[in-house]
């Protein structure tokens, strides 16, 4: 069998039958092979050379997509474990995938000795951006739906190696069997990732692999030319230049077939009534909406399911894939209306049609709001542009908040001269779980018991006291929170019970949480968001604030999932803010502190928010990109972020008012990132700026910190710096001005372009010197490697030698220790999800 690559590390072998490839990764611990395929005694070759090299390590059987000529050698190796993404996982297409293999070893005359199985998945991967680790390689997935509904591109970071299934060959057009729009999307994520710099081999489906980011960049640029003329010649009924379109390729018989099942797809796409296409278009973006809901739904539903049975990997990979789902919604509908629109211009009068003709149909939604946000951004995304309230639902339509809606959303219980401990027990049936408590008669006691002391300590009980619990369960990690509020003698206090689901024991109440200090953690900007089945967010919202003033609606709704209408909410925070304060009192100023080698970041004297915008270069030593630091704020917002990295709104074409901005900050943009600066007769238009809460600089608050209080955030800097590890982040820059002391006096990070994950790195200790010269270089003697981090370095850079650095090596001297580092990092390889609880250890019943 042609071996198209053979190295070490890879093996590239490449069917005689449509020049198909199967990639094998060998790793020190692991390996990965990749759709092996096509004739038996190619297979058999296969595993002939897979045989020996599987002793010892971990064997890996990976599936781009579910094409039947991808899946023909599974029989061979289904004792190895397997990953494809979750469409392929749940396809209905199984039979019809082994149906067409069998009828192609039919006609063929081919015998098999192994059974034709479709592939059962032990690790189907859900969202964009699903990190795994397979032995010593991390690895990133993205979904790619288009060619079929179930393909998966997989990027091994580790080795730079992007295996893109049936996607830029260099020997084929695009089949697209699935969608036009999706294929287009597909694209665009390949473009991403090869411009992003780490792709250093791409290997396609079929075909040639290559090292050349231009070749890899060209085939993106063919693929988009072939669809861009096939739809246009299927939409205006202009001939295809089919001959010159095979003339490019060696096998053009075949080929025609392909190209007619593309043209037949893309007819299938064309408007019925041209009058009515408003109306169509609305419909497209209400279907993507509902679609959108649906799987928002479906993924906080079995939340419970998960907690049940101790899936905290699935948690996980669900809150993540659940960011990731919005946007892909947003996506393939627009690229749905692109189609459906193809040679409509933009143009005002149509849009204001479209807005209201969709307007009409959500008038009476439970999710008014979210589906309004939903428009919005398929309306931005299609054009690239700002706000526009000539056709966007710029400020809020709803009557009360956002949309108050007409069901009940909480249990309600008036307390009277009941005993608490009833009470606790009525709360509990509302809540059945589908496997035993650990003891809940007990938990039920401590919780009342602790309720009861509460009251006592505000003067008894009360004949109107309530209790309202909310009717959604909120799950994040390992943990489950039933939710409420107490309400006696005209003031509103959380009530808010933790759910554990230990390893060896049954569910167990961890805590009472009865006052506001100790919940606003929870809802904490700067930690994942819920997992919570919820029927009327504003309501939901709504209810959260009663008992949390000092949250900003746009926080709340963020918390509970829906963090793209939480950013539509913080803009008209923006503009009220904005008309509150006059120009002169609230300008624009370069936020106080260190000023960044990264990052320009500005502010406004009142606003609790500060503005970051990537510079356009970097001053050295900083050897990241713009498209590296990008990529970083993105792997934040999907990750664990355990309470200690600050969240951030990502607006792209932010107009903000001219007269806003002192000379000082808007001559520094101007300077230093004119690239994402146009400044406009009325305003300075921002082509990309993070939006982040605002936080004292943790090395400014020491320097007016009193003993007490310094002592104080230094333990919480180190707390910090060990909960990230826990989470898999290592910050890389420790330095303590990229940490922030928040209102609350939490030390949160704040500074990504460096961090990596904690399984990425190696850490080392400093070699001994065995000569009196090594001992007195001015540069390290021995090999450092791109990935080295020597963790006894960390004193000399973070502050000078005094108390604090005294103090903060007595309390956590630890993380100044290779070996706590790489204890830490094997637990991560291992699979331990660490548990880092969002309130204090004095608050939990530890039963």
């Amino acid at each position: 069998m042609k071996r198209q690559l053979e190295r070490p590390e890879l093996v590239l072998f490449e069917s005689a039958l449509f020049r198909t490839v199967t990639t094998l990764l060998i790793g020190e611990r692991y390996l990965l092979l990749v759709d092996p395929n096509w004739l038996p005694d190619e297979v058999d070759h296969i595993a002939d050379v897979v045989a020996p090299l599987s002793e010892g390590r971990e064997c890996f059987l990976l599936f781009t997509h579910s094409d039947y000529d991808h899946i023909i050698g599974y029989g061979r190796f289904s004792h190895f474990h397997t990953v494809a993404s979750e469409a392929f996982a749940h396809t209905t297409d199984r039979e019809k995938a082994l149906q067409q293999v069998t009828d192609w070893d039919d006609s063929n005359y081919i015998i098999r000795t192994y059974p034709l199985v479709y592939p059962p998945i032990d690790r189907p991967i859900a969202g964009q951006g699903t990190e795994l680790t397979l032995g010593e390689d991390a690895y990133t997935f993205y979904q790619a739906p288009g060619h079929n509904a179930d393909g998966l591109l997989t990027f091994n970071r580790s080795r730079g190696i992007l295996i893109v299934g049936d996607y830029l060959s260099n020997v084929e057009f695009p089949y697209i069997y699935h969608s036009i729009a999706e294929y287009r999307t597909t694209l665009q994520t390949l473009e991403e990732l090869i411009r992003g710099g780490g792709v250093k081999l791409l290997v396609t489906g079929h075909g040639d692999h290559t090292t050349e980011q231009e070749e890899m960049l060209h085939r993106i640029r063919e693929s988009r030319q072939y669809i861009d003329e096939l739809v246009r010649s299927v939409r205006e009924g202009t001939p295809f230049d089919l001959d010159r379109l095979l003339s490019r390729y060696e096998f053009p018989t075949i080929m025609q077939k392909f190209h007619a099942g593309n043209v037949a797809l893309a007819s299938s796409l064309a408007p019925a009534f041209p009058a009515l296409l408003h109306y169509e278009v609305a419909q497209r973006i209400l279907t993507g909406y509902m679609s959108y809901y649906y799987r928002f739904k479906l993924i906080t539903k079995r939340a419970r399911i998960r907690f049940e049975r101790r899936d905290w990997h699935g948690t996980q990979a669900d809150a993540r894939s659940r960011i990731a789902l919005y946007r892909d919604e947003v996506a393939a509908t627009t690229q749905q209306l692109q189609e459906l629109m193809a040679g409509q211009r933009e143009d005002h009068h149509f849009w204001a049609k479209v807005r209201d003709a969709y307007a009409e149909d959500i008038a009476h939604f439970n999710t008014r709001n979210i589906a309004e946000t939903f428009f919005n951004s398929v309306y931005r995304y299609t054009y690239g542009i700002g706000a526009d309230a000539a056709v966007m639902f710029v400020v809020r339509t709803g009557s009360y908040r956002e949309y108050r809606g007409l069901s009940t959303i909480t249990y309600d219980f008036a307390l009277g001269a009941f005993a608490l401990e009833g009470i606790v027990r009525q709360v509990l049936d509302h809540f059945p779980f589908d496997v035993a408590w650990d003891d809940r008669e007990r938990d039920i006691q401590l919780v009342a018991e602790r309720w009861q002391a509460f009251v006592r300590e505000r003067g008894g009980r009360h004949p109107g006291d309530q209790l309202e619990v909310l009717q959604s369960v909120f799950y994040r990690n390992k943990t489950a929170y039933i939710v409420g509020r107490f309400l006696s003698r005209g003031a509103v206090f959380p009530f808010i019970l933790p759910l554990l689901h230990p390893v060896g024991r049954g569910v167990l109440i961890d805590a009472l949480l009865l006052e506001a200090d100790q919940v606003v953690s929870i809802f904490s900007y700067h930690r994942s968001y819920f997992l919570a089945d919820i029927s009327v967010p504003s309501d939901m919202v709504d209810f959260l604030q009663t008992f949390m003033p000092s949250k900003r609606i746009s926080e709340l709704y963020n918390a509970i999932g829906f963090e793209k209408h939480g950013k539509t909410v913080f803009y008209r925070e923006l503009l009220r803010h904005f008309n509150r304060h006059p120009a002169p009192e609230e300008a624009f100023v370069s936020a106080p502190g260190i000023a960044g080698m990264v990052m320009y970041v500005f502010t406004t004297p009142k606003l609790n928010m500060v503005f970051k915008v990537i510079r356009d270069h970097f001053a050295p030593p900083k050897q990241v990109t713009p498209e590296t630091v990008k990529a970083r704020y993105e792997l934040v917002k999907r990750h664990d972020r355990v309470g200690r990295m600050a969240d951030s709104y990502l607006f792209e074409k932010l107009a903000l008012p001219r007269d806003r901005f002192s000379p000082d900050c808007l001559a520094e943009l101007l300077d230093t990132a004119p690239s994402k600066v146009e400044v406009l007769e009325d305003c300075v238009l921002l082509s990309h700026v993070y939006i982040e809460k605002k936080m004292t600089p943790l090395n400014l608050y020491l320097q007016t910190a009193t003993d007490a209080m310094a002592q104080k955030a230094l333990r919480d800097y180190g707390r910090a710096i060990k909960q990230l590890a826990a989470a898999n982040i290592f910050p890389g820059d420790l330095l303590l001005k990229n940490f922030g002391v928040t209102r609350v006096n939490r030390v949160v990070f704040y500074d990504y372009d460096e961090i990596e994950h904690v399984t990425d790195c190696n850490f080392r200790h400093i070699p001994e010197p065995r000569t009196p010269e090594q001992e007195m270089a001015s540069q390290p003697w021995y090999y450092v490697g791109p990935r080295d981090v020597f963790p006894e370095e960390f004193p000399g850079f973070l502050m000078r030698a005094g108390p604090h650095l005294s103090y903060l090596r007595q309390q956590h001297g630890e993380i100044f220790d290779a070996d706590f580092w790489n204890d830490v990092k094997q637990r991560l390889l291992a699979g331990e999800i660490m548990d880092v609880f969002p309130y204090r250890t004095g608050w939990r019943f530890l039963q």
